[in-house]
């Protein structure tokens, strides 16, 4: 591979070919997809950062969430709802700050360019 760019995993990037493609558990079961710009795991990585682990899939079950017609965010995600669109709704419902709507800062991870 030759100037500065990097190799990226093709897996990472193809697009599902339907909303529906990306219903599905918590990214811990390796599912990964790209929807509306936001992967299904960072969706999951957010809830997990803002609620913790055990309470994000308490609020993913449970929490009614207004700006999708009253769905929780587990039932918008198994009707196809971009992630999100979802993590928006989840914000509005639950009064996430702003300051903290997509986690924490994290530090640039770069690889060897071959």
């Amino acid at each position: 591979m030759s100037g500065s760019s990097a190799m990226v995993n093709p897996a990472w990037h193809a697009a599902p070919t339907s909303q529906a493609a990306v219903a599905g558990p918590s990214p811990r079961s390796g599912q990964i997809w790209l929807t509306s710009s936001m992967r299904l795991m960072e969706f999951w990585r957010l809830m997990e950062e803002e609620f913790g682990r055990g309470r994000a899939r308490m609020v993913a079950d449970h929490q009614a969430l207004s700006e999708l017609g009253s769905m929780t965010a587990s039932e918008a995600l198994a009707a196809g709802v971009a992630p999100r669109q979802i993590w928006e709704a989840v914000c509005v419902a639950m009064a996430v700050p702003p300051e903290r709507q997509w986690g924490r800062d994290r530090p640039v991870r770069r690889g060897p360019i071959d």
